[in-house]
């Protein structure tokens, strides 16, 4: 889906995030109208800033630090090694890191996005 009235780098996430619902079994109509919702958000959110979207090892590697941060609970630090193939240490130096990170990012999130004040 090309939409000739928006930026060409707009139109081509509109096209993927649509591609994505698609993928998961929504109909055509609802994925179109949850994409525009989703990429009316982004818009809203970036809008007149540059962004990076880390591709491939680097993107999943930030996805996996956030899910151990998520889930560490104080006392599955080994679970959470053995879970993901890393030692102890390098889970601790993963949650000092993104402990760090969200201290950094406080006041940055959206309104809505249910992620306020969470640490």
């Amino acid at each position: 889906m090309s939409d000739p009235g928006l930026p060409r780098t707009l139109s081509d996430i509109l096209a993927v995030i649509e591609a994505f619902f698609i993928r998961r079994n929504l109909q055509k109509t609802e994925a179109s109208g949850l994409a525009k919702d989703v990429v009316r958000e982004l818009a809203t959110y970036f809008g007149g800033r540059p962004i990076y979207l880390p591709r491939g090892d680097r993107f999943n590697k930030a996805l996996r630090n956030r899910a151990i941060y998520e889930t560490h609970d104080g006392t599955n630090v080994t679970d959470l090694a053995r879970e993901h193939r890393l030692s102890t240490k390098q889970v601790y130096e993963i949650l000092a890191n993104e402990r760090e990170r969200r201290k950094h990012a406080r006041g940055r999130i959206p309104s809505g996005s249910g992620r306020e004040g969470r640490e």
